[in-house]
């Protein structure tokens, strides 16, 4: 998604210790700020605009000068240079000569180390011998809202669970009038780093917390949000809303997901009771289900997907205001998050010049880790801070396919189910191919690996795998799962059966288990030779079904 550029005009204090006038020669504005919570390894951009009222007083060629000023105690400098930073005292400065009255400028610099957000200052200032003509400064003196809104908020309530609203302007968070949306007052808007893949939908979202209510922070960095706590975002594709979905924490008993459907003349949404899919331009959108809601917010994964720091600590342009300003300190300020004190912690996002092994943990986190993480609803643990090494395995001859196959993205099961639109499993009709792309970048670009688990028993010819392998498919993939990592029955992955023996494994096959697993020798499905194959067949490293 392309940055927004938004355009603000600061309040400004002028130093002019030439003159006597009121009136500074020269009057300067920071013109564009990019909306970042930090600044990027990327070429960083300031468009200064600066205005020459008193011609008189510039008789000599100017320098400008730049820094910025980190949030350290004692606040520091970090000084900008032609070439990006240097630790040594000396801002950038560019010789200028000023032949217009309105000119401006823009510096470009290289090399730029991330900044975790926070109350940094931007300073730039014109000087002409010792003197500082014009200086302006862009800082932590701004927060995004003043004020706690909360208290303006006396229609977005949470309901009874049999109570919600069959319209949403009928909820009484938005209000609709002449083609217009818009929040009610009191509700606070936020944004986050990477968004989840939506089939590439743009998303605003909307908190709204009880008055006398706080959210309190994690050891793991999730937000716990009280009862009667409300979210909702709306859904665009090609600036077009179709969707607005309510996430609302309705008593002790936890979340509830409320999905609302555009009408056709854009006047109001209705309430769905149940999942629908529907042609959108050129694709197909599932409007989910209730339950479908609760599959992923789950309370394994914290309930809320999204509102934790990593995906919080960014910047937040606050139209009611105009304000630019770090989220996290905004809401501190206000008093909605309990304590004052965070980790100076952020996502990457992968539209910036980050490390490549950053962006693509962030992804795998954002996409995966509300189901794939300990306790949760899919194997493995995807969450940015778990160890991959233990799936991570050098491709072997002849080739097989692993969950992540070091070097070899073809045949890695992450990489084939997200081309496949397995990944995400649910709610999903488009492959997010510029996700498949990073994830393939990343796995190309490994190079550390387990070693695979060695079968302790005779080695399979090429004719007994793949004849195995066909039986695999075609009696046990479905409880099993297609990568063996469980579904109905129990995980088949290789050193699960090695750990579990030869002998254990034949019996299970042979005599099933009542009510779970038919008795494949037993009742005769399988020969004694077929169910030994498989013994062996499910020590070796994964298959995919259709591999040729």
């Amino acid at each position: 998604m392309m940055k927004k550029i938004f355009y603000i005009l600061l309040c400004s204090y002028w130093l002019n210790l030439a003159a006597e006038t009121n009136e500074p020669p020269i009057s300067l504005n920071f013109k564009e700020v990019k909306e970042d919570y930090y600044i990027h390894n990327d070429r960083l951009s300031i468009k200064l605009e600066t205005h020459i009222n008193d011609k008189s007083q510039i008789t000599e060629p100017v320098d400008l000068w730049v820094n910025i000023q980190l949030p350290t105690t004692p606040k520091t400098d970090l000084f900008m240079t032609a070439n990006g930073f240097s630790p040594t005292p000396e801002p950038f400065k560019k010789n200028i000569i000023l032949s217009k009255d309105s000119i401006d400028t823009i510096l470009e610099f290289s090399n730029i180390p991330a900044i975790a957000a926070g109350n940094y200052v931007f300073s730039a200032y014109y000087k002409q011998s010792n003197r500082a003509i014009a200086e302006i400064r862009l800082g932590d003196h701004l927060h995004g809202l003043d004020t706690d809104p909360r208290t303006q908020n006396t229609s977005c309530i949470a309901p009874a669970r049999s109570a919600i609203a069959s319209k949403l302007s009928e909820t009484g968070c938005v209000t609709i009038a002449d083609g217009k949306l818009k929040p009610v007052v009191g509700v606070i808007p936020y944004n986050v780093n990477l968004m989840f893949w939506s089939d590439g939908a743009f998303k605003e979202r909307w908190m709204v917390l009880p008055a006398d209510k706080t959210i309190t922070i994690n050891k793991e960095g999730r937000w716990v949000f009280p009862i009667g706590s409300i979210l909702f975002k709306h859904f665009y594709l090609q600036d077009q809303i179709f969707e607005t979905r309510l996430l609302v924490h309705h008593d002790e008993n936890g979340w509830a997901g409320y999905s609302y459907e555009w009408d056709a003349d854009g006047k109001d949404a209705t309430l769905l009771e149940d999942e629908k899919q529907k042609k959108i331009n050129d694709q197909t959108w599932i409007y989910p289900s209730r339950e479908q809601c609760l599959e992923c917010h789950t309370k394994n994964a914290g309930d809320v997907l999204g509102l934790e720091t990593i995906q919080m600590n960014r910047l937040h342009h606050y139209s009611s205001t105009g304000h630019i300003s770090p989220q996290i300190d905004t809401l501190i300020h206000l008093g909605i998050i309990d304590g004052n004190k965070y980790d100076q912690v952020h996502f990457p996002q992968p539209q910036y010049n980050m490390p490549l092994e950053q962006r693509a943990r962030a992804y795998l986190h954002t996409n995966c880790s509300y189901c794939h993480r300990p306790g949760g609803k899919g194997p493995h643990d995807f969450r940015v801070t778990a160890d991959l090494s233990n799936i991570s395995y050098k491709q072997s001859n002849p080739q097989q396919y692993h969950i992540i196959t070091v070097g070899d993205p073809e045949h890695s099961l992450i990489s084939l189910k997200m081309q496949k639109g397995e990944m995400p499993p649910l709610g999903s009709t488009v492959v997010n191919k510029e996700g498949v792309e990073l994830i393939d970048e990343w796995i190309s670009s490994l190079t550390d690996y387990s070693t695979s688990p060695t079968p302790s028993c005779s080695p399979l010819s090429a004719v007994e795998f793949e004849k195995t392998k066909q039986i695999y498919f075609n009696k046990c993939a479905y409880c099993h799962g297609d990568s063996r990592e469980g579904k109905i029955g129990k995980s088949l992955l290789p050193k699960n059966i090695i750990e579990l023996g030869i002998e254990k494994t034949q019996s299970a096959i042979f005599y099933g288990k009542k009510g779970a697993m038919p008795a494949w020798g037993e009742t005769e499905i399988l020969s004694e030779e077929q169910i030994d194959l498989m013994t062996c067949y499910l020590q070796y490293p994964v298959p995919y079904p259709d591999e040729e």
